[in-house]
């Protein structure tokens, strides 16, 4: 017989804090990885998720960023769509390894470049100063092993919910219908309010990383 849902989503959340507070901890990826088939990748798991698991410096780092200053106002969504255009892309994390959180929203809006997480908070940031719901994603982009980590946001347009791709220049593509998420799984995320939660796709990554090193070990 199949696990109430309500009994599986509790039993989850145990396991992913267990895995969040210790990195590498082989019984709780065993666990994960024996739920993955019960649980969609995009569903919510309610679990206080630590700042170090969504690439932060600490739990804090968030309250910090949010309140540092930004000089580029914006009155709606097209606004930040057309300036995130106009920055480049760069795979690297230098600016958040070297400034202190408060200053990173005026540190990438001075240098116009960085990585997917500099675009996706700045994002995320300014959608919430326009009072429109949105949620900060970490997780994957491709195959577990051949695609990589990747940040990106979540709003609501009505009653639809849309991927919020902020590192995409291609002005149509930047927003996509999130049945059209095929490549993204997601692991973890922050709603507008500042809460941390975790998704499915994290047991989901979990199964495929276990089931690829599995096949290169045989």
């Amino acid at each position: 017989m199949r696990m109430p849902h309500f009994s599986l989503m509790r039993r989850l959340g145990r396991w992913i804090m267990r895995r969040t507070a210790r990195p590498g901890l082989a019984v709780a990826d065993w666990m994960l990885a024996r739920f993955a088939p019960y649980v969609s990748a995009w569903e919510r798991i309610n679990a206080p998720i630590p700042g170090v698991a969504m690439g932060w410096p600490d739990d804090d780092a968030i309250n910090r960023y949010l309140a540092g200053p930004s000089t580029v106002p914006v009155a709606d969504l097209d606004d930040i769509r057309t300036w995130l255009q106009s920055c480049a892309y760069e795979r690297t994390h230098e600016f958040r390894a070297q400034a202190a959180w408060e200053s990173l929203p005026f540190v990438f809006e001075y240098v116009k470049r960085g990585d997917c997480m500099d675009h996706a908070l700045w994002a995320w940031r300014k959608l919430r100063e326009l009072g429109i719901d949105a949620d900060f994603v970490v997780g994957w982009t491709g195959p577990p092993g051949v695609g990589h980590r990747h940040a990106w946001v979540i709003l609501g347009q009505g009653s639809d919910r849309l991927l919020f791709e902020t590192v995409e220049k291609v002005r149509p593509r930047m927003l996509r219908p999130l049945s059209d998420r095929e490549t993204y799984i997601p692991e973890f995320g922050v709603d507008r309010h500042g809460r941390r939660f975790a998704f499915g796709g994290l047991a989901h990554l979990v199964r495929a990383q276990r089931s690829a090193s599995g096949a290169r070990t045989a």
